[in-house]
């Protein structure tokens, strides 16, 4: 997970912490999950505009409330320039120990 998250990720962790065993790793998602389109323009431009939202049965809507995970990484400068990815770490370590604990 992490801040520029959107439409691809905020469903997945929100729906599967309702009952999965796994930890979510990384920085909150930006909650960006209504659907969208493009359209062209006169000039050869485009724009970008809403066109549809993701709703609960509870009638809670996802646009604009991003996920927490459940274990919080944040990259350094250093870490990003030297090509690591430490919450993709961090949650592989978390996955082996898991598996670990399971056998």
């Amino acid at each position: 997970m992490a801040a520029g998250t959107g439409a691809a990720t905020v469903p997945r962790p929100l729906f599967a912490a309702r009952g999965m065993a796994w930890p979510h790793v990384g920085r909150p998602t930006n909650g960006s999950v209504l659907g969208s389109q493009f359209f062209d323009l006169p000039d050869g431009g485009q724009v970008q505009v809403p066109t549809g939202s993701i709703e609960m049965l509870n009638g809670r809507t996802l646009e604009g409330k991003g996920v927490m995970p459940d274990i919080e990484v944040y990259p350094t400068l250093a870490e990003l320039q030297a090509g690591k990815d430490p919450a993709l770490e961090r949650a592989e370590a978390v996955l082996a120990n898991m598996a670990a604990v399971r056998h």
